[in-house]
């Protein structure tokens, strides 16, 4: 009976040898399930040689021994297909064309692909000419995937003012500035001076025929105090002269003009009378004279 005893648990020993050698061999068996035995509660063994390992289409069933010496129980379990185990292997993508993705199952190579829509352009910019305050830039855009390319015009920016304003005044000139904060550009526009507002212009020197007057007068704006000169008027003279004496055959004579102000006379002389003569007989030469008569050459008659 001893050696009944040894014989089995040596064929066991045997068995379970095999079993774990065969074991290795397939593929599926690390997930298998197991089973208990329902008399003594025990962990049943799995016997690879009599189980069938699922594949991703199909089932498989596992077939258990118990263990426990005289125990001649036995189980089989079975199980559902595992289902693919899909990875992707291969993946092209495009920017205006469609793209592709497959995929391979990693237990039984099955493969399948899926359609990929076109990504679009992946643009990468760069400005190649900035633009100014009266200029256009360039800028440049290169697909990253596919180096498609593509220039954009930059508008010029137009000028960024910074404003400035200057009241004028009586004799200085203002202005509107306006400065560009970018490229210092200026634009300026004057505003004429206003010029002084006069106001109580008084007269504190009448002119005299011969001297200037003068008058004043103030800016009502600014408050500056002005003095002008009143020329001279000169003399005024009638046009008519004033005969003061009448010019004879003997002697000249004169006549004048008063300045209408009365500070001023001016005369001149009213030449003599020439007199006439006449031819008489005896080689002699008569001169009138007015009522006279005078004789030249030794003769002389009244």
């Amino acid at each position: 009976m001893k050696k009944i005893k040894q014989l089995l648990v040596f064929l066991l020993l045997v068995s379970f040898t095999l079993t774990c050698a065969i074991f290795v061999e397939h593929e599926y068996l690390s997930a298998a399930p197991s089973a208990t035995c329902p008399d003594d509660n025990s962990t049943m063994r799995l016997i690879d040689t009599r189980s069938v390992d699922p594949t991703c289409t199909t089932g498989g069933s596992y077939y258990f021994v118990c263990e426990f010496p005289g125990c001649l129980n036995d189980a089989i379990v079975e199980v559902g297909p595992l289902g693919h185990d899909y990875n992707l292997s291969d993946y092209e993508e495009y920017c205006l064309d469609t793209g592709y993705a497959k995929y391979r199952c990693s237990r039984c190579g099955d493969s399948y692909t899926e359609s990929v829509a076109a990504v679009g352009h992946n643009y990468v910019t760069t400005t190649t000419k900035k633009a100014t305050c009266t200029e256009t830039g360039t800028q440049k855009s290169v697909c990253s995937r596919c180096n498609d390319t593509k220039y954009i015009t930059l508008k010029a920016l137009g000028h960024d003012w910074e404003e400035e304003h200057k009241d004028p005044t009586c004799t200085e000139e203002g202005y509107d500035k306006k400065t560009c904060k970018r490229c210092d550009e200026v634009e300026e526009t004057k505003i004429p001076a206003l010029g002084h507002k006069i106001s109580g212009e008084k007269t504190v020197k009448e002119p005299t025929c011969t001297e200037d007057g003068l008058k004043t007068s103030e800016c009502s704006v600014c408050g500056e105090k002005f003095e002008e000169k009143i020329p001279a008027l000169g003399h005024k003279y009638p046009d008519d002269w004033t005969i003061e004496k009448e010019a004879s055959y003997f002697s000249a004579g004169l006549e004048t003009k008063t300045c209408e102000m009365g500070d001023d006379v001016i005369e001149q002389e009213i030449p003599q009378k020439d007199p006439t003569p006449l031819v008489v007989g005896g080689g002699g030469v008569a001169v009138a004279a007015g009522a006279g008569l005078f004789i030249m050459n030794g003769l002389k008659s009244g």
